[in-house]
């Protein structure tokens, strides 16, 4: 995992705290909250960077649960690799995204492992 990958997972974990805090909110309450869970989430990414890299914890990307749009992504990318036969290149331009781009997103929504078993079962 990449330093943007672990301060992003660390963002999201502390913003999704912050908010499941309240049960209503006005928009002062979630700029502040917003505020606070970014310096938190930056006082985080410092003590764990800091750590050697054998103790730094290891942090899974897919426990907190896709937001509806991640969700929609991972389905429509998953449907197109199908269609494609996982031929990334042409899954990439019916898709209007580089190669590059989709790639990560099939490791960042983790279809290479599971999809792939589904796609060999279907055949």
């Amino acid at each position: 995992m990449n330093n943007v990958q672990l301060y992003s997972r660390i963002l999201k974990e502390t913003l999704f705290s912050k908010i499941d805090e309240k049960v209503s909110w006005d928009k002062e309450d979630l700029r502040h909250a917003i505020l606070e869970a970014l310096a938190d989430a930056a006082a985080k990414y410092a003590d764990i960077i800091a750590l050697p890299a054998k103790q730094q914890p290891k942090i899974d990307l897919f426990a907190l649960p896709l937001s509806p749009l991640e969700e929609a992504e991972k389905e429509k990318i998953a449907h197109v690799m199908k269609q494609t036969m996982w031929n990334k290149s042409q899954a990439a331009r019916m898709l209007g995204i580089d190669r590059k781009t989709l790639r990560s997103k099939i490791q960042l929504y983790g279809l290479l492992d599971n999809e792939i078993l589904n796609y060999n079962n279907d055949q």
